[in-house]
């Protein structure tokens, strides 16, 4: 299960949208518009992939410093929603919950920010609020497969599959007298 979940914040960092792909005028980007941005993404990422939680925590500093500079609510969203990812991937559910928050107060069509939101409240037990968020993650995107894998990880959480197993102890009579 745990690999389970270690996957499943991996694809909840939301997509690097950093690099200067919105439209910003005439001006040339060479390279990320926000560093920052960038750069926390990849280190919450390579930190995750490796275990590295002070490599998370850096990256986390990092995008803390570059939503100060993001341009439009794009970047912000990703931003909020990448930290919300991180401060999961820290055990720090309570920061996770506030950046998701941030996130759908900035916009509440954000399915993304649902999703995070609903594995923090996995984490913190607050079944009620995984459910509402869900819910409202369908609603804005009903074919999302990371929110059928934040489902499916509550789901076991809630509802443990317990393996069933019939051991057949008894050993075979090889010298049983014979039937009449």
């Amino acid at each position: 299960m745990m690999q389970r979940l270690l996957f499943l914040i991996s694809i909840l960092l939301a997509a690097n949208a950093f690099a200067g792909d919105e439209d910003i005028g005439s001006s040339t980007v060479i390279g990320p518009r926000n560093p920052d941005l960038f750069n926390g993404a990849n280190l919450i990422k390579a930190g995750n992939a490796s275990g590295d939680l002070e490599m998370i925590r850096r990256g986390s500093e990092l995008t803390v410093i570059g939503l100060g500079y993001a341009q439009g609510g794009g970047e912000e969203e990703k931003g909020l929603s990448n930290l919300c990812a991180a401060y999961i991937l820290l055990h720090e559910v309570d920061k996770a919950i506030h950046y998701c928050d941030l996130a759908i107060e900035r916009n509440d069509m954000n399915w993304h920010a649902y999703s995070n939101r609903a594995l923090a409240n996995v984490f913190k037990k607050d079944y009620e609020a995984v459910e509402r968020d869900l819910e409202r993650g369908f609603e804005l995107n009903p074919d999302s497969s990371m929110l059928r894998r934040v489902r499916a990880y509550y789901l076991d959480v809630i509802q443990p599959v317990e393996p069933e197993v019939t051991v057949d102890d008894r050993a075979p009579i090889h010298d049983a007298p014979p039937a009449n």
